[in-house]
């Protein structure tokens, strides 16, 4: 069963939607940002930057960045731990370490999962879950966020696999992702019913249908290699691109979003409008774009393409030979996802 989407008419119902994240833009102004950014996800902490956007215009939820798989181990109980997960209070750490154990995962010889002074928390504990969502809750409702953005939610043990860190618990793909299925499940029963978007990052996908299964306890998600793939260079193939542009549209046909992030290097003009143009082929107002890479989401490129007008869609992507193609009401988009080719052109 799908859940309607919360908070849906505070969205722009705008074809050719932008979005901008984690943290505030290094390389913009706040006014050329608004001109070209729709929708925002940021860290607590960036509040005063959040409402000086809201300020200058935008009307769509900010969604507050929180870390879904982890918390930070800041080294010391007597440091201040990050914002970007739910235990960023001094000592949180140190409480839970000694006195919560069993809210963490483990890998197969009984050892705590760390990664980059990260420790995996167990999706499937229900100490863990209750102690995630009041974190959240006050965060919410204290410093003014809209809705969550749920960061690294692992829809298969690969990740797993990748660190050496198997858990124990979690033996196949299908017993965890039924545990994350479940700590989704239990955030969003609070979320819908309080008219607060949930958002997540969906990771590590390895069988699309888990996507959907997710995203029944989620308003949206991003796809963070869509159309593109990873880094500067490598492709997806053709049936993995026609894969990505078909969960996209599917996604929004379900009435929830779809932010899709292709990467690569600001210079890189051919593969920025080739992921732009990929994302023009399925937009239909419920989706959101972002050309960048992932250790340079900090600056805010813009491209001239972002402000052609090219109407809107008079139907849906078609093909013409080796051409995806869709006709706008002033011009037309074809992308060739064999030979990394596009055009945008208007009438």
């Amino acid at each position: 069963m799908w859940i309607g989407m919360a908070d849906a008419a505070s969205y722009p119902s705008s074809y050719k939607q932008l979005g901008f994240f984690y943290k505030p833009a290094v390389d913009q102004s706040k006014d050329t940002l608004v001109k070209y950014f729709d929708d925002y996800v940021l860290t607590r902490g960036d509040e005063s930057y959040r409402d000086s956007l809201k300020a200058r215009g935008i009307s769509s939820p900010f969604l507050q960045y929180i870390r879904f798989d982890a918390i930070q181990d800041p080294g010391s109980c007597g440091s201040r731990p990050y914002h970007n997960q739910v235990a960023d209070h001094y000592g949180d750490f140190c409480d839970i370490s000694n006195n919560h154990a069993d809210w963490f995962l483990l890998d197969k010889y009984g050892k705590r999962m760390y990664s980059d002074g990260y420790v995996m928390m167990d999706p499937g504990s229900s100490g863990w879950r209750s102690f995630f969502l009041s974190r959240i809750k006050t965060m919410q409702q204290s410093y003014g966020w809209s809705g969550v953005f749920l960061d690294n939610v692992e829809a298969s043990l690969t990740k797993r696999r990748q660190l050496n860190q198997l858990p124990k618990k979690y033996t196949s793909d299908s017993s965890y992702q039924s545990a994350v299925k479940g700590m989704l499940s239990y955030l969003y029963s609070w979320f819908h019913s309080n008219g607060r978007p949930a958002f997540a990052n969906i990771i590590t996908l390895e069988t699309p249908s888990v996507w959907f299964t997710y995203m029944s306890y989620l308003d949206g998600a991003m796809c963070e290699a869509w159309a593109t793939g990873w880094g500067n260079s490598g492709w997806r193939t053709t049936s993995q691109w026609l894969e990505n542009l078909s969960r996209a549209e599917d996604t929004q046909t379900k009435g929830k979003r779809a932010i899709l992030v292709a990467q690569g290097s600001k210079s890189n003009n051919s593969r920025q409008q080739f992921g732009y143009a990929s994302f023009l082929l399925i937009d239909n107002s419920k989706a959101i774009f972002r050309y960048g890479l992932a250790d340079s989401y900090q600056y805010a490129w813009t491209y001239s393409n972002y402000t052609v007008d090219l109407g809107i869609p008079l139907g849906k992507r078609y093909q013409s030979g080796s051409n995806w193609c869709r006709d706008y009401s002033k011009g037309k988009v074809c992308v060739n996802p064999s030979a990394h080719t596009s055009s945008i052109t208007q009438n």
